[in-house]
């Protein structure tokens, strides 16, 4: 009858909604959810089509990937297993203790590896991502002048964070970099709850401004010399 939708096809359309949700996604672990059920409605679909094994089998795939990360995810939140990039930051730099706390934070973390010459941030951006430099460096440039440097161990975008306002500088890789992106909104949730959590991330952003501007002032002092 025209006008009706048969079953394959309303999970072909569920599929592509989550598939354009799963993009919207700044949570890894939010991201692996709505890509297992985007290939659970895949395989249905596919699975009610004639001839289309292949495609099928892939959409499977798509969604047991899924589930397998997303479980070992959940996992190493509930047993506190910590990644070595993870424990750097967790432990050493944020100094975060308590499991319940690390478990939290472990969910707002997306690490990702960047190219040299990617931005990272952009001048005049609203929201920029909030960055931690796990490994590599960055150059940071206010209009056509380069007015400091991101060094592992470094945040970029906590200013943003801290005052509300706009990306004011640039901060564009310069060498092949480990990052982690830290889900933003998710991350101010969590300080609202959990104090101890809030007063980590500012001293570990203040500590992270004063490297900066030490090293600022190193630089100028050379220059002077």
């Amino acid at each position: 009858m025209n006008g009706e939708v048969d079953l394959g096809t309303a999970y072909h359309y569920v599929f592509l909604v989550l598939l354009v949700a799963a993009m919207l996604m700044g949570n890894l672990r939010n991201l692996r959810m709505v890509m297992l059920f985007a290939g659970v409605a895949a395989t249905i679909h596919y699975f009610m089509q004639d001839g289309m094994a292949l495609t099928t089998g892939l959409a499977a795939l798509v969604a047991v990937t899924a589930l397998v990360q997303l479980v070992l995810q959940l996992q190493r939140s509930k047993h506190g297993l910590l990644r070595a990039e993870e424990h750097e930051l967790i432990e050493e730099v944020l100094q975060v203790r308590a499991p319940e706390d690390q478990r939290h934070l472990i969910g707002l973390l997306e690490w990702r590896d960047i190219a040299p010459g990617e931005v990272m941030a952009r001048e005049g951006q609203e929201c920029p991502p909030l960055v931690y430099v796990a490994s590599g460096s960055a150059t940071v440039t206010h209009g056509d002048q380069q007015v400091g440097s991101c060094e592992p161990g470094d945040f970029v975008g906590e200013m943003s964070v801290l005052a509300g306002d706009v990306a004011s500088a640039t901060v564009t890789a310069r060498e092949a970099m480990r990052i982690a992106l830290i889900d933003r909104d998710a991350m101010l949730l969590l300080t609202q709850d959990a104090p101890d959590v809030a007063r980590a991330f500012d001293r570990a952003i203040n500590r992270g401004l004063a490297a900066k501007l030490k090293r600022m002032n190193a630089a100028r002092s050379g220059e002077g010399a």
